[in-house]
């Protein structure tokens, strides 16, 4: 028996975590992003769960933050957020999986690694059978936990009578995840007045990438240029070694009905997405079938995809970033009418988005939020200024606007799961800046987007 708490996952959690500040064939769109060059190669070694990407399950901050300017009370918050942490998703990679592993062992192809994977796999998939991409228990958890912290770092926004609107995509998870949020702050806030809807009347500021838009979207990041990068990286995947520690014959797979890409992609999901579902002996198998050297190489391959798709990349001509175009908009549209309206009976002091990470990826790049607006040209650096663990399960933004009646202008500052980020703008005092200046630095921007996008369509 392969004693696996010996191996990759528990060795690998003890390494020290260090960050790496420098600026290597970067062109910044704003000169402070190269302050958060982020070598992700510690960071990856230092906790391996990281290499899941979108499978990451983050802690999320809930400690001190920055006071803010004397006189200046906090009076609404605008939230956007991911689902909380779910099972992998993706044409069932459990059914997927299993199949594979009941076919190698009654054909005597498993390694005895295999056969040991095979035995812990039939109790996972006994419970995710059926649940592709459906909200994990520790999802919910999660979720209610940044509810409680929302509410106890800014009571002033819950003071008196209080109003939540909240609006999820309809996916179950995303639903579940909105419900499951605005419960807790009831029971943190019992007088708190919630509305909550889902519909696909709003999905195309929602998600973007789901909405009538779909098309301009998906393809925004996907051109020759692009793919040829991507390809240049996964040809340095070692694709039979890991497939090797679990079948005697590597060849065997290839003669499956379940293509050989999808078995290794099954794997992949399910391993990763173990930190879903709190499954300690999941998450050290991930790093015993792929070693550190190959779940980085895996992992560094699949993030250069998520810049392109999603980043400010000069291979796409900054397209990635269009799906936030429509999510700004709305934002900015519900803000300014919340915020003139928040004296009156009817206010609306909270207003609650909930949505996926093909929401995030872009809104985090198109923002430039902590440094993610990066423009990269050197495909090996991509690795070091846009991380897909960045948009971790559960990943949201707290914009907390504050007004002061000795000033009339109105300030934020944003939180990006919990911890306090940076924009590209002038701040007021530290971490606080004027939603003015956010209206006349990101207005533009959104004008220069929704003309993209009509002149992409137009050409399709």
């Amino acid at each position: 028996m392969h004693n696996i708490f010996d191996m990759g996952y528990l060795k690998l959690s003890l390494i020290a975590a260090a960050l790496t500040v420098a600026a290597i064939s970067v062109r910044s769109q704003d000169a402070r992003e190269a302050r958060y060059r982020e070598d992700a190669y510690v960071e990856i070694m230092a906790n391996p769960m990281k290499a899941g990407g979108g499978y990451y399950v983050r802690k999320f901050g809930d400690g001190p933050l920055t006071p803010a300017p004397k006189g200046y009370k906090p009076v609404y918050i605008s939230y956007y957020a991911r689902h909380g942490a779910r099972y992998a998703s993706g044409s069932d990679p459990y059914e997927t999986v299993n199949a594979i592993l009941e076919k190698a062992h009654s054909e005597g192809q498993l390694t005895a690694l295999g056969e040991e994977f095979r035995s812990y796999f039939t109790g996972v998939f006994e419970d995710a059978s059926g649940k592709d991409g459906d909200l994990s228990g520790l999802g919910f958890k999660h979720v209610r936990g940044i509810a409680r912290t929302m509410y106890r770092r800014f009571p002033g926004v819950f003071k008196g009578k209080t109003r939540a609107r909240a609006l999820a995509t309809c996916v179950p998870r995303v639903m579940l995840t909105m419900n499951s949020f605005m419960d807790e702050l009831k029971s943190c806030d019992p007088d708190l007045d919630v509305d909550m809807n889902a519909s696909e009347k709003y999905v195309d500021w929602l998600i973007p990438y789901d909405g009538n838009r779909r098309q301009i979207i998906r393809k925004s990041g996907r051109t020759p240029e692009a793919d040829a990068a991507q390809e240049a990286f996964y040809e340095k995947v070692d694709r039979d070694a890991p497939m090797a520690r679990l079948f005697k014959d590597v060849s065997w797979l290839d003669g499956q009905e379940i293509s050989r890409r999808n078995v290794e992609n099954g794997l992949w999901k399910v391993c990763a997405a173990a930190q879903c579902l709190e499954d300690k002996v999941g998450m050290a198998y991930f790093t015993t079938i792929w070693p550190p050297e190959e779940y980085f190489a895996k992992w560094e391959a699949d993030n250069i995809g998520f810049y392109y798709y999603w980043g400010h990349s000069p291979v796409t001509e900054h397209r990635g970033t269009l799906g936030a175009v429509d999510i700004v908009q709305q934002a900015i549209i519900d803000t300014d009418a919340d915020l003139a309206a928040i004296d009156s009976p009817d206010r609306v002091n909270l207003r609650l988005k909930f949505s996926h990470d093909t929401g995030v990826a872009p809104l985090l790049a198109f923002l430039k939020v902590n440094g993610m607006g990066a423009v990269i040209d050197d495909p090996s650096e991509i690795k070091n200024y846009f991380q897909d663990y960045k948009v971790a399960m559960g990943s949201n933004f707290q914009f907390v606007f504050y007004r002061s009646r000795r000033s009339p202008d109105i300030i934020f500052r944003l939180l990006y799961n919990g911890d306090e980020a940076s924009l590209p703008l002038p701040e007021v005092s530290e971490g606080f800046y004027r939603w003015a200046d956010f209206k006349a630095y990101y207005g533009p921007l959104v004008e220069e987007g929704q003309k993209r996008l009509k002149e992409i369509q137009e050409s399709l």
